[in-house]
């Protein structure tokens, strides 16, 4: 299944004047706070969380073989990272250029001292890491972030990892969360 990043655009730009008429696609993207009417603002903090928040073009470095395959997909591990400026989420291209550039590097037989701990991080298999900083050596100088997450196969386009291993997210306050494919396919 392919991504219709145009369904999405209404998202690409942050800060956003509150529309009502998004609320329902919101809550699709982050319920509503109901019980702890004070945590994080409450209803107002959820408002202003969505309207600041912004889509990004979250990139898989790597995850569970089965996640790639639709008939084997289970709920597994992944290591994602993605951009923090929304003009860097605004194509493909950044994303795939720093996918790229962390393959070569891992590869490479000439050693990265200043990227050998987030190499260490990825090699670890039982490493569990969230929001850690990716050297900006890899990135062209901007700003990025990688973090392990589970990826449930329901939630992903076509039930596993594009091939391009670019996913729809959400930034808010913490680690971007998958967009719902109905608000996309």
């Amino acid at each position: 299944m392919d991504i219709n990043w145009q369904k999405l655009s209404w998202l690409a730009s942050a800060p956003r004047t509150w529309d009502e008429s998004h609320a329902p696609l919101y809550e699709k993207i982050k319920a509503k706070p109901f019980w702890f009417v004070f945590w994080g603002g409450g209803i107002a903090g959820w408002r202003r969380e969505m309207c600041e928040g912004f889509l990004v073009r979250l990139g898989v470095i790597q995850a569970n073989e089965a996640l790639f395959d639709s008939e084997e997909a289970e709920f597994a591990p992944a290591v994602v990272c993605w951009f923090t400026d929304p003009a860097d989420n605004a194509s493909d291209a950044a994303m795939l250029a720093l996918l790229d550039e962390i393959q070569a590097a891992r590869s490479s037989s000439t050693p990265r001292p200043d990227c050998q701990p987030f190499f260490d991080l990825l090699d670890k298999e039982s490493s569990s890491f969230s929001n850690i900083q990716i050297p900006v050596s890899l990135t062209g100088g901007k700003q990025a972030f990688a973090s392990v997450i589970y990826l449930e196969p329901d939630e992903l386009p076509g039930g596993c990892i594009p091939a391009n291993r670019i996913l729809p997210a959400f930034k808010g306050k913490e680690t971007p969360e998958l967009i719902a494919r109905e608000l996309y396919a």
